[in-house]
């Protein structure tokens, strides 16, 4: 599964997305967490992956949750 370059968040910040995203993890969900070139906020993307063919997946939201611009 390919994977983009993680971005470090704000301890206080990935802790809250851990604790949100805390169920959905355990469901066979990952997630990507990324700074919005736009407007600066952290965001967390969790999703499912389903492989389509050889190392081909599609993914699927489940949830995406936004924190506070970069201090």
């Amino acid at each position: 599964m390919y994977y983009a370059a993680p971005e470090a968040l704000e301890p206080q910040v990935r802790a809250a997305f851990d604790k949100a995203s805390r169920a959905l993890r355990t469901d066979r969900c990952d997630h990507q967490d990324f700074h919005c070139r736009g407007c600066g906020r952290a965001v967390r993307v969790v999703y499912t992956a389903c492989e389509i063919a050889m190392s081909s997946y599609l993914y699927h939201p489940q949830r995406v949750l936004i924190g506070p611009p970069r201090g």
